[in-house]
């Protein structure tokens, strides 16, 4: 077995070592080049992929309805959520929405993705809320403190 010379990339058990990748990996632009020639020739066939659902459908195949047309005409990124939500000018309000986000995701309503990114809205409003009455009740604590330090007060 012969010995390889040291290399700076290899350690002495010639593995790699940290900050070191073993290759380049997989070439990025191949992947995506397929990705949008196959993106070409879908939207090319959509109208005939969309007669096709249709005459599906009215045959009763809702299922393979919905398969095509979630992929000619997918739902927008970005979108409003259309869920109705409560009110919650409280933190103790968080218990009631978080349920009707759960409910909206299991409804179909709104996808998972919707709830996890409207649940991160909520744990930042959870956040302001709290900021918010902490700081009402800390004025509240100081007013009542310095009534008491002047009903305490002798007078001279």
């Amino acid at each position: 077995m012969s010995q390889a010379p040291p290399s700076a990339s290899h350690g002495p058990d010639g593995r790699f070592v940290k900050g070191h990748p073993g290759g380049p990996g997989r070439p990025r632009k191949v992947v995506t080049a397929a990705a949008d020639a196959l993106d070409e020739r879908v939207a090319a066939k959509a109208g005939d992929l969309f007669d096709i659902a249709y005459r599906q459908a009215d045959e009763g195949n809702t299922t393979a309805l919905k398969m095509l047309l979630d992929r000619v005409w997918p739902v927008g990124r970005s979108r409003p959520l259309e869920a109705a939500l409560p009110e919650m000018p409280k933190t103790g309000d968080m218990l009631a929405v978080s349920t009707a986000v759960a409910n909206a995701v299991l409804a179909g309503e709104a996808t998972v993705q919707e709830a996890a990114a409207l649940a991160q809205l909520l744990r930042a409003h959870r956040k302001v809320v709290s900021r918010h009455d902490l700081a009402q009740h800390m004025a509240q604590y100081r007013e009542e403190r310095a009534q008491r330090e002047q009903e305490e007060e002798p007078e001279e």
